[in-house]
Parts: C-alpha cells; structure tokens; sequence
C-alpha cells in the first residue's frame, strides 16, 4: 500500500489532553478505503469504563447507531484508577462522525464506533461495527469507513485525557463535541459523616438494542466519578434526563434494598441540580461461641451475607 504516515501530538498549556493527529497521505492513483484505529494496552490497577455497558471488561463494546433502537455512541474508553491507583483515571475519546438522526437533524457522534478486548489488551476500530467486520468472512468485509483520495489525505484525530474520574473524560469529550454542560453534584453521608470513595453512576434510558437484548442491556451507564475524602462529588455532563445511582464499599444500599436506589434528574444546560445520598449505617455482629456447659469454646465462625454489591453502573 502506497502510503505515508505522520502523526502529531498536539497539547495546550490549559487542558488537561493530548490530541493524537495521524495523518495519512495516499501516495498512490486510486482511492483508499482503510479501517483505522489503535491498540490501548492499559498498566496498573484499574478498572474499564465504556458509555453503554460502564464498567467491565466485555469481550465487545458496540457503538450505537444513533437510531431509536441503539442511540448511544461509544465516544470514548476510560480506565478508572483502583486500589493505589485510585484518584487517576486516563481515557481515550474517540473522533466524531456526522450521522443523519432525530427526523434529519445532523448530530455529531461516535456512530458504530466500536471495539473488542482480549487478555487486557483493546482494540477501537473508527465508525466500524465490530460484530459485521469480525464475523463476515473474508471477501466479504463490510467497507471500511475512513476515507483517502487518491493524491490526498485525511486525518484521524482522538484525544487522550489525563483526570481524577471517569467524569472528567467524559467533561473532555462533550466539550470537543461542542455540548452545552449542566452539572450534578452532591455529598455522599453514612450516619451523618462523609463517605469517600464512594462510586456515583449517572444512567440514561434507552441503551443499546433494548428492542432484543431485555430490560439489562436498556441501561446506559453514560458516566461515572468518585467522592472525595468530604463525600462531595461533582460531574458535567449534557443536557438529558440521568438516574443517580450510588454504592460504597462496606455500606448497605440507599433504601437498605438489593439495588441503589436511583434518583431522577432533568439537567439543563448551564444549571446545578443537587443530590445528595444518606446510606445506611452498618452493624456490628459479635460472636460468642460456647461448649454445651457455657464455657468457652475455640471456633470457626463464617457469616454468609448478601452477594457483593452490584456495580450501578
């Protein structure tokens, strides 16, 4: 293939991303249809994140088409830092492309943007469905979508952000998008004291192939951050209507049931809308174990609970 290659890595002093430019020139006389994207081989204690499914490690991650059926977009592939790496999250936001949606509106998105993963390795493929190109067979392939003339060029542009949480790609991602941004905040409290660390999942209905996949996979984890050592959190986001879902290590549930209870909020452009969350105090169980004549008596004791706490998200 006749073809140069250039790429630019592109930063101003006040963002907090890197553009990465790649540049191909065709060298050649005829035009070029290329499938195009990166290999994202993320280090260290961290956990996925994907508008759509949310956290996980799916073996697929499918981009909407932006259709009534499948409106969400992969924009973007986050990776929330855990453990000691918690408080640093990286994510890469994938470039737009200009979709006829909503009764012929033009809407930038990330349409059938999509990407698969394997032994901790994933792989993006731009504005490429990925279940059409990995199952057809070879003389067969859908046509890939990134387009360069003959004697010309074009450039795919992806940025690589640098923040605290999940929240701050998706801030990065809806700026470039030229979305007007509203904001959720509130604090999280056990007891009337601050929880930190605690996960805060913002959630929009109707997710991806709600029509054949049931009720699951009509939720649409769009993004998600942590509170701070105050239990504040914060995040910015586009106007639409959010569930708000928490869940924190060692604390039960908001309404002490098997699942966060989910807040709804209706968010403007340029508005604050405060929720704030008040989980359950925990317990504590003391075991006491005795012979037959009370006395005392060494033992293994297990306790045997609710399963671990489903991520909302």
């Amino acid at each position: 293939m006749n073809i140069g290659l250039v790429t630019d890595y592109i930063i101003r002093a006040d963002t907090n991303y890197v553009q990465v430019a790649t540049t191909v020139h065709n060298l050649g006389d005829e035009d070029l249809d290329l499938l195009i994207g990166d290999y994202v081989n993320p280090g260290g204690e961290v956990d996925a994140f994907g508008p759509g499914l949310g956290f996980g490690e799916p073996l697929l991650r499918l981009g909407g088409n932006g259709g009534s059926n499948r409106p969400q977009g992969l924009d973007y592939l986050a990776f929330q830092g855990v453990g000691d790496a918690r408080g640093v999250t990286y994510g890469l936001v994938f470039p737009p492309s200009a979709l006829t949606v909503n009764f012929g509106n033009v809407e930038p998105g990330t349409y059938d943007t999509g990407m698969f993963s394997q032994s901790g390795v994933y792989v993006w493929g731009h504005g490429q469905h990925m279940v059409g190109l990995l199952n057809s067979p070879p003389v067969n392939k859908p046509t890939p979508p990134f387009k360069v003339p003959a004697g010309g060029e074009n450039t795919l542009r992806r940025w690589f952000v640098v923040g605290e949480t999940v929240a701050d790609v998706t801030t990065v991602r809806e700026r470039n998008f030229g979305k007007k941004l509203g904001v959720i905040q509130g604090t999280v409290t056990s007891g009337g004291q601050p929880v930190a660390n605690a996960d805060v999942a913002f959630i929009k209905t109707p997710g991806n192939a709600c029509g054949f996949a049931g009720s699951y996979n009509c939720a649409n984890a769009y993004s998600a951050t942590l509170t701070d050592e105050h239990g504040f959190y914060r995040a910015f986001l586009p106007q639409d209507s959010y569930r708000v879902g928490v869940r924190a290590s060692g604390y039960p549930y908001e309404g002490g049931g098997d699942w966060p209870t989910e807040h709804l909020v209706n968010l403007r452009p340029n508005k604050t809308v405060t929720v704030d969350v008040a989980l359950p105090a925990t317990g504590t169980l003391r075991v006491v174990s005795v012979d037959q004549n009370g006395a005392p008596l060494a033992a293994k004791t297990s306790i045997v609970g609710h399963a671990k706490s489903p991520d909302p998200g």
